[in-house]
Order: C-alpha cells, then structure tokens, then sequence
C-alpha cells in the first residue's frame, strides 16, 4: 500500500498504482476506500475494465449487488475477454437470485479461463440453485481438482449432494472441508 501510495505522489496522473491501490485496499477489506480509489483510477483512464472490476468487487463485497453489476457490465463492455469482470458479474447476479443470468456469467468466465476455480464452484452454485443437481456437483468437483485445499467448495459439493439425496457422499464432503 506504502509502495502505491508512493507512485501515486511522484505521478498523481498514475491511473496503474491507482488501480494497484484499489486492489490491494479490496484485499484489505477496506473497500469504501478501494471504491474511492477506483473512481479515481476510472476518471484518469475510463477505458479501463480493471479498474471498474475492481470497484465492482468492492460493492459486491458491500453488498451493493445491483450497483455492482452495473460497474461489472461496463468493466466487460471494456474488455469482453476480463473473466474476472465475468466472475464477479455472476456472484452478484446470484445474490440477486438471478441464477440462470448469473450461470451464463460464470459460464462465460470459465470459456475465458477455464482454470478458474472459483469460477467453476458460483457456476456449481447456480446449478444447484436452479436444482440441476447433478451438473451441480460435476462443478464443483471441477473447483476442487483446479483447487483442492478450498473447504468452500467441499462445503457446496456436499450441499449439492445431500440436495441429491447422496448423504453417505455429502457426508465425506462435509468431512474433507473440515479437514481444509
């Protein structure tokens, strides 16, 4: 943070340790000040999808869904290839309890990068909400093979899988996550 804040009064034009400052201010959890810092970033550059996917996670994090999707969709009309800005976009349709929009935004961010883990288990999520249990529970075995020491996504296989009736198998899940 020091270091951004540095670049930042040698060249108060740096739209880069700008957004360098809002992310590190997300990881921080400190995301009024990550949102402050965004705009900034977003009024030096606007044609910059990070710095709009990085106030859009901030008000995600906020709580502020639907001010976030909005950020989120322009982040991606800047750049349709930012899986991230996909990523984010489907948490916070899914918290809008928009789940097959929030499926094709996931789905989109794992075309884009197919690694993403995180990806993969709000797309197992989505499927579960839309009780397409089994397609749910290949997800988040996919979020757990790119991924295998997150307990989240142990936790909402073995969610899916009692949903399914599979208790015995819920069971080893839930376990495994206790074990994470």
């Amino acid at each position: 943070l020091a270091a951004y804040d540095q670049a930042i009064a040698l060249d108060p034009s740096n739209s880069a340790a700008y957004r360098g400052k809002g992310f590190v201010l997300n990881s921080l959890e400190r995301h009024e000040e990550a949102i402050a810092v965004c705009e900034r970033a977003i009024a030096l550059e606007p044609d910059n999808s990070v710095a709009y996917n990085n106030k859009g996670y901030a008000l995600n994090e906020m709580e502020r869904f639907e001010e976030a999707l909005r950020v989120l969709e322009q982040a991606i009309a800047l750049d349709p290839n930012n899986n991230t800005a996909y990523n984010n976009k489907g948490y916070a349709l899914r918290n809008l309890k928009r789940h097959a929009e929030a499926l094709i935004a996931y789905e989109q961010a794992i075309h884009l990068n197919p690694q993403n883990a995180t990806a993969h288990a709000g797309k197992g999520y989505a499927l579960r909400e839309l009780r397409r249990y089994e397609e749910s529970a290949l997800a988040y075995k996919r979020a757990i093979q790119l991924q295998p020491g997150d307990a989240v996504y142990y936790n909402g296989l073995g969610l899916t899988q009692e949903y399914m009736g599979n208790y015995a198998e819920a069971l080893r899940s839930y376990e495994q996550a206790i074990r994470q």
